[in-house]
């Protein structure tokens, strides 16, 4: 089983969109924040930029895309989730200027 780091660049941008390969199909993410919510919102796409599934709250600690994969097709089959390096839930909240640092996008591929 292999886990995937996925690079995020929330430290200088507010909102941006790159390719991903998971569990060997190229997707592409498109990730916003949202000032009046204060949270990270990411957007699934196919290669010709369809989205898939539109505006999931990146939250630490659950699988990101579970309760949509059985009514949603072509999502990855894998764990996408985010990381809190510290594991502190005191502080676990995801700030505009901590993705990438403290909280990592990661993806466990599934074990097929």
């Amino acid at each position: 089983m292999r886990i995937l780091i996925i690079q995020t660049f929330a430290e200088k941008n507010p909102r941006w969109k790159q390719s991903v390969n998971l569990s060997n199909v190229r997707y592409r993410l498109y990730f916003s924040w949202n000032t009046r919510m204060r949270s990270w919102f990411m957007s699934v796409l196919d290669v010709d930029d369809n989205i898939l599934l539109g505006g999931i709250r990146l939250v630490p600690k659950i699988d990101l895309l579970a309760k949509y994969r059985a009514s949603v097709p072509g999502l990855p089959s894998g764990v996408l989730s985010v990381m809190d390096k510290q594991n502190d839930p005191a502080t676990a909240e995801i700030t505009r200027d901590n993705l990438g640092t403290r909280f990592l996008l990661t993806y466990m591929e599934s074990g097929g």
